[in-house]
């Protein structure tokens, strides 16, 4: 996921720590079996992509995925300039490398940033640098997303009194 080795040289380790013998048969179905994984964007998700966009706000992914699952990328749901696949960054997710590197490449400074991730260590790597940021939860990421964007009137998804407003 750092893009320290090729694909062909992770599946050879794969099968060597397996105890399987490597060949372009089974690098195929390495290759199947990772790709199986992969599954479909959740629609909360395409609601909070399609909230964005009529907002004309810039949709960009930074993932830790592997080369090969690259090619997963719907690549019509974000903005190209912004795919950001850890191994062209040299860097991983929680460090603050990764965060560092892409406001670097993008030139917008942290706080006009939303990172929504599915691991809340990687939401708190991102607030420590001033990022506005949120664990991703199916149930309340619309209207997360909207009382961070500054959209009126959504309730707090914590349902209770406090500052996240």
């Amino acid at each position: 996921m750092l893009g320290e080795i090729t694909v062909s040289d992770f599946y050879k380790d794969i099968s060597c720590l397996s105890g399987f013998y490597f060949d372009d048969k089974i690098e195929k179905e390495l290759n199947l079996s990772l790709l199986k994984g992969v599954g479909q964007i959740y629609q909360e998700t395409k609601e909070v992509m399609s909230y964005l966009k009529g907002k004309n706000i810039k949709i960009g992914l930074l993932s830790n995925a592997l080369p090969q699952l690259s090619s997963t990328v719907d690549n019509l749901l974000f903005d190209k300039e912004f795919i950001f696949p850890s191994y062209q960054l040299n860097a991983l997710k929680p460090d603050e490398l990764i965060f560092k590197k892409v406001q670097e490449q993008t030139k917008i400074p942290f706080q006009n940033i939303l990172f929504i991730d599915d691991k809340k260590e990687n939401v708190h790597a991102a607030l420590q640098l001033g990022i506005k940021s949120l664990v991703y939860n199916p149930k309340t990421v619309l209207n997360d997303v909207k009382r961070i964007v500054g959209e009126k009137n959504v309730r707090c998804s914590c349902n209770r009194r406090c500052n996240c407003r």
